[in-house]
């Protein structure tokens, strides 16, 4: 399965990130790689941030996730601009 993590750097996301790759899937993290990206250099990021998710969208098409999990949604605002991306 191919899994886009939003977020996947901070007090989470690594360990979401290493549970998935041990099962097999093929992850993907975007953030703003400002934390320890060495920690998995076998796995594709995308740096953006997360207030112009709309200007990585072509990177998330080529991608073509099965599942997206959204580390960062605290809220709904964050978590309608996402599915939304206005």
């Amino acid at each position: 399965m191919k899994v886009l993590i939003i977020g996947g750097r901070g007090f989470i996301g690594p360990y979401v990130v290493r549970q998935l790759t041990e099962m097999g899937n093929e992850v993907t993290i975007f953030n703003r790689g400002k934390t320890n990206s060495e920690e998995f250099p076998h796995i594709t990021h995308i740096r953006g941030d997360l207030e112009q998710l709309d200007e990585h969208i072509n990177e998330f098409k080529r991608f073509s996730p099965d599942v997206v999990v959204h580390m960062l949604a605290m809220n709904e605002r964050v978590a309608k601009k996402t599915i939304s991306g206005d």
